[in-house]
């Protein structure tokens, strides 16, 4: 697996290629996000949104440091459910996948969020096999639920369960343990 790690956005983070993932249209072809013009102030009034909150808003950064994307949870604190999202500017290398696993990680970890939420377009198949990769199921289809560039999408909506996410941990690291033994 790829290595990368989430590390609390900052201002400096705030860089002109960030803005420029924000307002590349292609990029966002499947968010909402496409509809709004980006600026530093925007992004700056976004990152103080997260203060004294108990939502999350990471830098995804590869093995140099260098951010690739960001990750957000929004956190239900009586629940213990967190709806995540992300957004990778440098796609197509895995890091959404990585970064995807980070987040599950720590919020089911070091939180302890008892279920984990997401949803995108029913037509975004690189983020459905990401959902899927981690273990999480389907649980709802929203029909026409979004309107972008003129055409009405499906939302599709994925949930993972701890206990889920622990088994299915626990039967891959025998697997693994498996493989070793055969060496």
């Amino acid at each position: 697996m790829l290595n990368v790690k989430l590390v609390p956005f900052r201002k400096q983070f705030i860089t002109e290629e960030y803005i420029s993932w924000l307002n590349n249209k292609e990029l966002l072809k499947y968010s909402r996000q496409q509809r709004l013009d980006h600026s530093k102030s925007s992004c700056e009034d976004y990152l103080k949104s997260f203060e004294n909150s108990s939502n999350r808003f990471w830098s995804v950064q590869d093995s140099e440091g260098e951010q690739v994307g960001t990750v957000t949870a929004f956190i239900d604190p009586l629940s213990l459910v967190a709806d995540i999202g992300i957004m990778i500017g440098r796609f197509g290398k895995g890091f959404g996948t990585a970064a995807w696993g980070e987040a599950i990680h720590y919020l089911f970890e070091e939180l302890g969020m008892r279920k984990i939420t997401a949803g995108t377009l029913a037509e975004h198949h690189d983020m459905i096999s990401i959902f899927l990769r981690w273990g999480m199921v389907q649980e709802g289809l929203l029909r026409e639920q979004e309107f972008l560039n003129g055409k009405v999408y499906d939302v599709v909506k994925y949930g993972l369960l701890k206990n889920d996410w622990l088994t299915l941990n626990a039967k891959e690291a025998k697997a693994h343990d498996n493989d070793n033994s055969r060496c």
